[in-house]
């Protein structure tokens, strides 16, 4: 009997879905929670390009309950999505046709690899790699996972409060080893750290690394100007306004030397851009109420069964 029970564990334990690691997730409760900051607006101001500047007006919103995973997704987790499929990320696609005949077929893997950084958040992931592996975690579990909307992601960093960090409103530089002015001065040696790493970036929620460590993608498209219009209840912006930008969330590390990044900046960012300080999180669903749109705005954006429609994001490998 001893030896047919170990069969039976030893069969189990190398069945593929024991074999890779799924995201941590936290529960959390529905809520209504004032979205955006006044002190933040910028009215009536227009950048170089004609596109207003974010406008961060304070509204209610709604929001169902929902699961997100506890840290940002991390290089052990999504390594085990492109080890058990053929999918390459638009970054390892750009590296190969730059560096093959230098440094062979698999130089991107060996270079960012799972194995030198498991619990580092995973980085230079485009908006459509981080889809994909919603895609992925779909079809191993049978349960739907997809990005946070905007809405979702500042309710899980803030707890539903007008905070502007996950420890109150004044800020702090939390990492002295190395000071930056901005966003993009972050590098993957001076911004990324383990996911666990400073517990004072952990939101009320209980949610780590959603102020600092890789700046993450949201569901939303772009819209400096949405917090005029939005929907009160579980709001989603699908409509593509400025340039097919998606909207991301968080700073890049925890170097700033002011508190110009926080829990709520917005940022709009290419669909195809990755870089050592892009990464993301993802989120269960426990309703499928966000998603009731029409088949026409269905047909033109991705949505909760994980498929990326878009011509504009799609790319041949």
């Amino acid at each position: 009997m001893k030896k047919i029970l170990y069969t039976v564990i030893f069969l189990l334990s190398t069945h593929p879905i024991f074999l890779v690691s799924f995201p941590e997730m936290i529960q959390l409760p529905a809520g209504t929670y004032i979205m955006g900051n006044d002190e933040l607006r910028q009215l009536h101001k227009i950048d170089a390009d004609g596109v207003p500047l974010d406008t961060h007006k304070e509204h209610k919103v709604k929001v169902d309950s929902f699961q997100i995973s506890k840290y940002e997704i991390t290089f052990k987790e999504y390594f085990d999505f492109l080890n058990d499929t053929d999918y390459k990320t638009y970054a390892e696609l750009e590296w190969s046709s730059r560096n093959e005949e230098k440094l062979g077929k698999n130089g991107f893997r060996e270079f960012f690899s799972a194995s030198l950084y498991p619990n580092y958040p995973v980085t230079r992931i485009s908006y459509e790699d981080a889809l994909m592996y919603c895609f992925w975690l779909k079809k191993k579990t049978g349960k739907t996972y997809r990005l946070p909307t905007e809405a979702e992601w500042e309710y899980a960093a803030t707890g539903g409060k007008m905070i502007l960090f996950p420890w109150g409103n004044n800020y702090e530089q939390l990492n002295t080893a190395h000071s930056i002015e901005y966003y993009f001065d972050a590098t993957f040696k001076n911004a990324i750290f383990p996911v666990d790493k400073f517990t004072k970036d952990k939101s009320l929620f209980n949610v780590y690394g959603m102020y600092g460590n890789a700046m993450e993608w949201c569901l939303d498209a772009w819209d400096p100007e949405y917090y005029d219009s939005s929907d009160y209840e579980n709001p989603l912006q699908i409509i593509r306004k400025y340039f097919n930008e998606i909207c991301v969330r968080g700073a890049a590390g925890y170097s700033m030397k002011s508190g110009v990044a926080n829990l709520k900046r917005r940022l709009g960012l290419s669909p195809l851009y990755e870089s050592d300080i892009m990464g993301f999180r993802v989120v269960q669903e426990s309703t499928p109420s966000i998603f009731n749109k029409n088949t026409e705005q269905e047909s033109v954006y991705y949505y909760a069964n994980g498929r990326v429609n878009d011509s504009n994001v799609n790319r041949s490998e």
